[in-house]
C-alpha cells in the first residue's frame, strides 16, 4: 500500500514539473495574443489542481530539518544517515561501557558488603536479583 502511495505521489510529481515545463515555455515564448494568454490562464488552473492533488496524495513523513539542510548544501542525505548511525554507535558503544563498569561496580559492592556484614546477604542478594537485567 506505502509503495502504490509513493508510486501515485511520483506521478503527480513528474506531472506537476511538466506543467511548470509548460507554463516556462508559454512565458518565454508569448507573443501577448489572446491565444497565448488564455493558454497560460488554462496551464495556471492546471497547475493549482495539480498543487491541490499533491496535497491530497502527500505522504505524512516527517523529515529531520538536519537531512533538508544537507540537501539544500547539495550533499547526500545518506551522507547524513550514515554519519547518524556512526555517531548512534558511538553513544552505544559508550552507554555499554558505562553499564557495564555499573555492573561490575554492583557485584563487587555486592560481594564485599556480604563480606562485611553476612548478615545482609539475603537483603544484597535480593537486590541484585530485583535490579539484575534479564
Amino acid at each position: 500500500m506505502a509503495e502504490e502511495a509513493r508510486r501515485e505521489l511520483e506521478t503527480q510529481l513528474q506531472q506537476t514539473i511538466e506543467t511548470l515545463v509548460e507554463i516556462s515555455l508559454l512565458v518565454h515564448d508569448t507573443t501577448g495574443t489572446q491565444e497565448n494568454k488564455e493558454g497560460l490562464i488554462e496551464q495556471m488552473d492546471t497547475l493549482v489542481k495539480e498543487f491541490q492533488r499533491l496535497k491530497e496524495i502527500k505522504c505524512d513523513k516527517q523529515i529531520p530539518i538536519d537531512v533538508i539542510d544537507y540537501i539544500d548544501q547539495g550533499r547526500n542525505p545518506d551522507v547524513y544517515t550514515r554519519e547518524f548511525v556512526e555517531l548512534l554507535l558511538k553513544q552505544n558503544q559508550f552507554i555499554h561501557g558505562k553499564m557495564d563498569i555499573y555492573t561490575k561496580f554492583q557485584h563487587t559492592l555486592a560481594k564485599n558488603v556480604k563480606e562485611t556484614y553476612p548478615e545482609m546477604t539475603e537483603a544484597v542478594d535480593d537486590v541484585l536479583q530485583r535490579t539484575n537485567p534479564a
